[in-house]
């Protein structure tokens, strides 16, 4: 029996979104330990259970989340404050951030199949810029790259405003 499936039957790929953290680049246990040092200040920690909960949302969901759980009030540490410390913290660990095995193997192999290539990511755009500086190659391939605090976003994750405005200027 022949296996390959007729070009007919074959769905032609338009695109492709990618996500930045836990996908391309091993950011979510650096991500955590620097939310868990800010929170060691006050006495408190924060687990990667804690964590989990916040990937991926947008900063004033993820930074209220956090204190949160960790125990904390917005008395002691407000989601703005916790944010400039976190996102301070990450540029300034973004050369130590690996990228994930796979990656640039993937994003090679879309880009040669002439697949346009889009980032979505919740970060800010000076964040994503520090690691563009630490991971040129990797970012090389991306036609498009769309930030959190991106104009167009207007509802972060896990609402699709990201992945639809990452869509709309693939094209």
């Amino acid at each position: 029996m022949n296996n390959t499936i007729p070009a007919l039957f074959k769905p032609k790929v338009h695109g492709v979104i990618f996500d930045m953290d836990g996908t391309l680049l091993d950011t979510e246990e650096p991500s955590r330990l620097v939310i868990d040092g800010i929170m060691r200040e006050f006495g408190k920690e924060f687990t990667m259970t804690m964590h989990k909960t916040t990937l991926g949302r947008p900063p004033a969901d993820w930074t209220r989340m956090a204190i949160t759980a960790a125990g904390l009030s917005e008395e002691i540490i407000t989601p703005e404050e916790l944010f400039k410390k976190w996102e301070k913290s990450m540029r300034d660990m973004s050369d130590r951030v690996e990228e994930l095995p796979g990656g640039v193997e993937v994003l090679t192999a879309l880009h040669e199949r002439g697949i346009p290539i889009a980032l979505a990511t919740s970060n800010s755009r000076s964040v994503v810029e520090a690691k563009i500086k630490h991971h040129p190659k990797l970012f090389s391939f991306f036609s498009t790259i769309v930030c959190g605090d991106d104009p167009a976003v207007k509802r972060g994750k896990p609402a699709p405003d990201i992945f639809r405005t990452a869509g709309q200027r693939l094209f």
